[in-house]
């Protein structure tokens, strides 16, 4: 992966002609509970040449964990695994007119059993004398799904999403943005959108047994969410912020989520410290139940083992500090998140350790 992150800045300058700026940056991230770590490194170049951006970014996505053996203490009898998915995006922006800028850009996500690929096209164009910006942006997403321990299985899922946005300049110290996604994915029956082909559910039958089954999601997905924020600077050196986004979708699943941050900078010093918060309240899809009781001739269509689909509660707190070193900005994270899944039959529990340090810089 080396070269397109080599080649994209000598590429553009000598198609624009003009004096590069160059961004590089790397970044490592670490989220770890008592079941799951994943370590993200990554590195980024960013260049601008005459008012025209380019950029590429690089991560790999390093898991290990053990998944829930079905009837037995997860701990005691799970199964280990290991994997790696690696991302690659590359884009540019180019200004058409003084305030209208086009955006394009490719993602790719590749591991052993899943390629994704995610072209994307926008436009953002200031308005009332550029005190106000509006955007919108148009993604597609097309997807294969293997099996690492069958050759012969594929699925496959397209996805469309489209991305609004309004910003606008209140007053001097005050901000504001609106943002709105529609999303919609078509997947084949199996497994499903969304479902996980190696994952398997528990029916309770009777006589008291419990039969294994695939994890079966519905065909179709339909997804809508809209956020607001607002940006507060009392003083040039402090800053508040905080939003509310309501998501849901035509499975039923419906989330609130809440945030606030604060920032205080010293520019004498030339650090940055920033701490937020955020909570998410979400209910159950339709098709989530905390048992599935059935026969074998009378299963369930939809089933999922997917604690994300159950009803559940989670909260975030992070701490964030940079600082300017010429013109190199390293800066380091450390957070905790708590999530509670109070209708799901799996571990009601997780708590995780989140940390991550980076170093950005101007050339």
């Amino acid at each position: 992966m080396r070269l397109p992150l080599s080649a994209l800045p000598a590429a553009l300058a000598l198609a624009c002609g003009g004096q590069a700026t160059h961004s590089p940056g790397a970044r490592v991230h670490v989220y770890e509970d008592p079941r799951l770590t994943v370590v993200t490194p990554s590195v980024r170049e960013e260049i601008e040449v005459d008012r025209s951006r380019a950029f590429a970014d690089y991560a790999v996505d390093l898991v290990s964990g053990a998944t829930q053996a079905l009837t037995v203490d997860a701990v005691s009898a799970a199964t280990r695994f290991e994997e790696a998915r690696q991302q690659l995006s590359v884009g540019v922006a180019h200004p058409l007119t003084e305030r209208t800028e086009a955006r394009a850009t490719y993602g790719v996500s590749l591991e052993g059993d899943h390629l994704a690929q995610a072209p994307s096209f926008g436009l953002a164009r200031e308005v009332g004398d550029g005190m106000a910006k509006v955007s919108g942006r148009y993604q597609v997403v097309v997807e294969r799904i293997g099996r690492a321990d069958d050759p012969s299985y594929e699925a496959s899922a397209l996805g469309h999403r489209i991305d609004l946005a309004w910003s606008a300049i209140a007053t001097r110290e005050l901000t504001w943005a609106a943002l709105a996604t529609a999303s919609g994915h078509t997947c084949d029956e199996r497994p499903g959108c969304f479902a996980n082909p190696y994952r398997w559910v528990g029916v309770h039958g009777t006589p008291g047994g419990i039969l294994a089954v695939p994890e079966t999601h519905p065909g179709r997905r339909l997804t809508l969410a809209g956020a607001l924020r607002l940006a507060w600077a009392p003083t040039p050196t402090s800053a508040l912020g905080g939003g509310y986004r309501w998501a849901g979708d035509d499975w039923g699943l419906v989330a609130h989520t809440v945030d606030a941050s604060g920032a205080l900078e010293s520019p004498g010093l030339g650090w940055l410290l920033r701490a937020d918060a955020r909570a998410t309240l979400q209910g159950a899809a339709d098709f989530q139940r905390e048992r599935y009781v059935a026969d074998a001739t009378s299963l369930p269509r939809y089933r999922t083992a997917d604690a994300e689909l159950a009803a559940l509660w989670t909260v975030r707190v992070q701490v964030h500090l940079g600082w300017r070193l010429g013109w190199a900005r390293p800066a380091l994270q450390l957070g905790r998140m708590w999530s509670r899944y109070d209708s799901f039959a799996g571990p009601a529990a997780r708590d995780a350790w989140l940390a991550g340090a980076g170093l950005d810089g101007t050339l």
